[in-house]
């Protein structure tokens, strides 16, 4: 593809350049404005070309970049599953010795989630009574 690429203005201005050419001796036109108008379209397809090249050339390079991140990505998300498969496939000892090491007999705070003294249960209370009272 990257020899097609490095000579794609080449074979497109000689291509054209070679209809160009057919197409004035079907028509029946001078020598000189053949080959006139065929060096035109090898220029002005030279630089087509160019430009196509060119634009050719940047897909394919974001397309590889593009591949070659999600293949870092893929390879960076296998070995963080493999991590924890290794976790999980190692000792059950270890997840023992954790559970063991958990304090349960400590609870936490009711108000901690909150934060700020905020309390459901109390709040609730003082909207049924609020209810009750206006009916």
């Amino acid at each position: 593809m990257e020899y097609l690429t490095k000579k794609l203005p080449l074979i497109l201005s000689c291509v054209m350049a070679l209809i160009t050419g057919i197409l004035g001796f079907l028509a029946n036109k001078d020598s000189n404005f053949i080959y006139t108008s065929m060096l035109v379209s090898i220029l002005f397809f030279w630089i087509i070309g160019l430009i196509v090249r060119e634009f050719i050339t940047a897909v394919l390079v974001e397309n590889k970049k593009k591949a070659k991140d999600a293949e870092d990505e893929e390879s960076k998300n296998k070995q963080s599953k493999g991590s924890v498969i290794d976790l999980k496939t190692d000792d059950s000892k270890n997840l023992e010795d954790i559970e063991l090491n958990m304090d349960v007999s400590k609870k936490p705070e009711v108000n901690s989630f909150y934060g700020d003294g905020f309390s459901p249960l109390e709040v609730s209370k003082v909207i049924r009574t609020n209810v009750n009272n206006d009916n």
